[in-house]
């Protein structure tokens, strides 16, 4: 999180994707001094650099004592000093970070900042928004229920009747190569699944081909979620790798016996623990077809091992039979582990989506 310092009195202010400064008071610094114009200077993340603009104020704004020409765009570095107008203290940029997404409340002012890259709101425990970089297509991404939409930097959106203004990076990081001791990327990833003998507990780790340790993720609820997508992707490993493992949201949530609210939480759960593990692309772990609503697992590299033994998983073949998925009574849903007989309902053997009264019960692993 990078902060514009005041070194004289300590005072700090944080910065987001923009600062407006200036004599008004809907500035994100305001600066009460006559010869501060109501709306001075700008600073902005772009292109991995924070940079200021003068907006054509009458008494100018400088860096280290050279005034910036007209509307000129000029890179800032952490040793320089600011000065806007004849304003008497000077300002510095502590660190050359990016700025950390975050929603401000409309009404309350009430900020929320992105934990590992993912913004949750109107909170991490119980979010019904997520908003995340896609890093395919170079764009801010709001997941709302079913949808998904791209978002811009300022735009205001409505989430749980409230409105809140996102503050989000301009442009995207582009990829680049890692270094030996830096973090991998989900695509390097291979993931390893155990699974106890009554599916109760999935633990999950992860390894690359370049890395001797392996990222332990532990054993959480919304792993079984994963479980469940990676099961479908290597049930059809005699496909294409872009045809692989999509599963219909429907079909996934009488598999699951989970309702959408709950499914939604599960994937935001997932790719939060990926995220705080430094994984690039971690908003890729689990994928989406709006058009289609389909799911799947954004990982093709795949091992699932029963606990206590040393085989893999054998791939699943399936059986279809007609069978409709209990309902869930109110509140077990959030509660309890899915049934291993739900864990693979989703196509006939032919590879074919079934309609949702269908279901497949591939042998326990």
């Amino acid at each position: 999180m990078t902060t514009l310092l005041q070194p004289s009195t300590g005072y700090r202010v944080t910065l987001r994707s923009r600062l407006l400064i200036g004599r008004s008071r809907r500035c994100d610094l305001h600066l009460s001094h006559p010869s501060v114009s109501a709306e001075h200077a700008v600073i902005w993340w772009e292109s991995n650099q924070w940079w200021i603009r003068d907006l054509g104020s009458r008494n100018g704004t400088t860096i280290d004592g050279r005034p910036i020409r007209g509307m000129q765009s000029t890179p800032l570095t952490t040793t320089a000093e600011l000065r806007f107008g004849c304003y008497p203290l000077p300002w510095g940029l502590e660190s050359n970070t990016p700025p950390t997404p975050c929603a401000v409340n409309v009404e309350t002012h009430a900020i929320i900042r992105a934990e590992g890259s993912i913004l949750a709101l109107p909170d991490e425990e119980a979010p019904t928004a997520v908003i995340y970089g896609s890093e395919v297509a170079s764009q801010w991404l709001l997941e709302q229920g079913d949808d998904a939409r791209e978002v811009a930097d300022l735009e205001v959106v409505s989430i749980g009747g409230q409105l809140w203004r996102l503050h989000l990076p301009q442009h995207l990081e582009p990829t680049v190569e890692r270094s030996a001791d830096s973090a991998p990327h989900l695509a390097e990833l291979s993931l390893h699944f155990e699974v106890s003998a009554d599916e109760e507990h999935v633990t999950l780790t992860a390894t690359t081909a370049s890395d001797e340790h392996p990222l332990g993720f532990g054993s959480r609820a919304h792993h079984y979620t994963l479980l469940t997508l990676a099961r479908a992707r290597i049930d059809d490993a005699a496909l294409p790798p872009a045809s692989q493992g999509w599963v219909y949201q429907d079909v996934l949530l009488a598999m699951l016996r989970l309702d959408r609210a709950r499914l939604n939480l599960n994937v935001y759960r997932a790719r939060r623990q990926f995220a705080m593990m430094h994984i690039q692309n971690a908003n890729g772990l689990i994928e989406r077809r709006e058009s289609t609503r389909q799911l799947r697992l954004g990982v093709g590299k795949l091992q699932i091992r029963k606990a206590g033994s040393d085989s893999l998983a054998p791939e699943p073949s399936a059986e279809v039979h007609r069978a409709t998925p209990a309902s869930p009574s109110p509140g077990e849903a959030d509660s309890r582990t899915p049934t291993p007989a739900c864990s693979s309902a989703r196509k006939d053997g032919s590879g074919h989506s079934l309609p949702s009264e269908f279901s497949i019960i591939h042998p326990t692993i």
